[in-house]
């Protein structure tokens, strides 16, 4: 038997996949400072893996940022059904990330290359299971 008190809450293990989530993203978008730096100075095929590299990220940093976003409007709906005080700056709206983060990213892709093709939309029908498991990411 599991005992109450040291069973992490619903709304903590929310809290904890929102701040997981908005770390990746976070990480991510360094590496991807980090890419476009090398890229001015590389060429051939170093160019290309570090091109290739830097287009892969864009979609799964939206996507991190944009369930983080949901999970934000979530935890705040949890809060606000137990009657709890919302602080300023905290999850939800008041966060500042109620709306998925707009990537820029230049009409012909970096360094000139082909933009890369927008990744599939999700089945609508998904599977039951942990979040972000319909798309086979577990995180």
């Amino acid at each position: 038997m599991v005992d109450p008190a040291s069973a992490a809450s619903p709304l903590s293990v929310l809290e904890a996949e929102k701040a997981h989530l908005e770390k990746a993203a976070a990480k991510l978008r360094a590496s991807n400072a980090e890419l476009k730096a090398a890229l001015a100075v590389a060429a051939g095929e170093d160019a290309a893996e570090l091109k290739l590299a830097f287009c892969e990220n864009i979609p799964v940093i939206a996507k991190y940022t944009a369930r983080a976003a949901a999970l934000g409007e979530e935890i705040a709906r949890c809060r606000r059904a137990a009657g709890m005080v919302e602080v300023e700056g905290e999850s939800g709206a008041g966060a500042g990330a109620s709306e998925p983060e707009q990537v820029e990213v230049e009409e012909e892709g970096v360094g000139g290359a082909p933009a890369p093709a927008a990744p599939p939309a999700p089945a609508a029908a998904a599977a039951p299971g942990p979040p972000g498991a319909a798309d086979g990411v577990w995180l």
